[in-house]
This record gives structure tokens, C-alpha cells and sequence, in this order.
């Protein structure tokens, strides 16, 4: 009896867990939070944006990225620059 009591309580907290990932995930579209891109040069230098929005996220990357490709530094249109933590 003792272990099938054990074995439940590893499968709860998984779930919570996993509730609690998918429940985050579907706020941040839903809500239309701000999301965070980080992009790290080859010198080191490190650069971060805030855009809102899943598209202007991936908008904000593809940018990024093809400003890196080319040797220039990133201005994506729809993002500010953000703070370092």
C-alpha cells in the first residue's frame, strides 16, 4: 500500500507543474505579454528587446538575425531596446 501511495504523489506534482507551464504559456498570447529577445555577438556584446506579441516576437528575430548575418547591429522595428538584468 505504501509504495502505490508514493507513486500517486509523483504523478500530482508533475501535473501541477505541467498545468501550471501550459496555464503561463496560454496568458502570454492571450494577453499579448511582452516577450524578451536576447541576441549575444560574436565580441560578446549582449543585446536585449521587448515586443509584444507572439508575431512581433518572431518578427523581432528574424530582424535580429538578419542584422547579425550582415555585420550590422539590430534595430527591429516593432521592439525596444531593454535593460540588462
Amino acid at each position: 500500500m505504501r509504495t502505490a501511495r508514493h507513486a500517486r504523489s509523483v504523478v500530482v506534482p508533475e501535473g501541477v507543474v505541467a498545468a501550471i507551464a501550459i496555464g503561463g504559456t496560454a496568458a502570454r498570447l492571450l494577453f499579448r505579454r511582452h516577450w524578451v529577445i536576447e541576441a549575444i555577438g560574436s565580441g560578446g556584446q549582449e543585446l536585449r528587446w521587448r515586443t509584444k506579441g507572439r508575431a512581433g516576437a518572431y518578427a523581432t528575430v528574424d530582424q535580429v538575425a538578419e542584422a547579425l548575418r550582415g555585420g550590422l547591429t539590430p534595430q527591429p522595428a516593432a521592439a525596444e531596446l531593454a535593460q540588462k538584468r
